[in-house]
């Protein structure tokens, strides 16, 4: 597994290269507005740093998608299959270390918007007040204001859970695609909307349970259900790879 598990992260070790060197980037272009003061800057920056937050942990899940079906369809990634190793250990390598890269994505990603954070808290000069008023105004559209770590550490963990469910569902229907539709026209668009369907019927399902208050222990339930379903989703893949896929 170890071995393996260094052959996806060698696949993939360039993207995240340059998407921390980018970051790094608009990190220098933030601290630079913060030093000069330049608050049309401030907000550039602020805005780019969360987008390269969001679309570089959703691109961390989609690169392991495009591999995955790059591993199925190409000759050269399908020798992978053939070497002395277990489709349940091969897929497993893919599956953690995805979410290897999505946790330590989200945890340099809170890191840095914690720090940053309360530079421009600092830089803002907000105190209590001002910070209550918000809040106030906020619950007056029914929602809730909680920036304590605790909140914002399980929602950073709900939504990473959530993100590898998702990557997980695509593994699924990849796999369906490859093996019941190789070579067939169209395969492309069932895997789609197989993968659709998954979404749907995993939403279906959680909408099921009863509703819970909104706070930290809810957002952390939520996340290791979505981490439970996931490992469902990753024995029923390995099984079909294994079926249709061992020599």
């Amino acid at each position: 597994m170890g071995a393996l598990l260094k052959y996806e992260f060698r696949k993939t070790w360039f993207s995240k290269a340059i998407l921390l060197a980018v970051t790094g980037l608009i990190q220098v272009f933030f601290l630079i507005s913060i030093a000069r003061r330049a608050e049309s800057h401030i907000g550039t920056s602020v805005l780019i740093l969360f987008l390269a937050a969001v679309m570089g942990t959703m691109y961390i899940g989609i690169e392991s998608m495009l591999l995955l079906q790059r591993d199925l369809n190409t000759k050269q990634s399908y020798m992978l299959f053939m070497t002395p190793n277990s489709t349940y250990k091969i897929l497993g390598a893919k599956v953690l270390e995805n979410a290897l890269s999505l946790f330590l994505c989200g945890l340099f990603f809170g890191a840095l918007a914690l720090i940053d954070g309360q530079i421009l808290l600092k830089y803002l000069e907000m105190d209590q007040s001002v910070i209550d008023y918000i809040a106030s105004f906020l619950n007056g559209f029914g929602l809730e204001l909680d920036l304590s770590r605790q909140t914002m550490g399980s929602l950073l963990f709900l939504a990473l859970a959530d993100w590898l469910q998702v990557v997980v569902s695509a593994f699924l229907a990849i796999v369906v695609s490859a093996t019941f539709m190789s070579g067939k026209k169209l395969s492309g668009l069932v895997s789609f909307a197989l993968f659709i369907g998954i979404r749907l019927l995993v939403n279906y399902l959680m909408g099921l349970l009863p509703a819970l208050a909104i706070n930290a222990k809810t957002y952390i339930f939520q996340g290791v259900l979505c981490l439970v379903i996931s490992g469902l989703l990753y024995v029923i893949t390995a099984l079909i790879m294994d079926k249709k896929l061992s020599v």
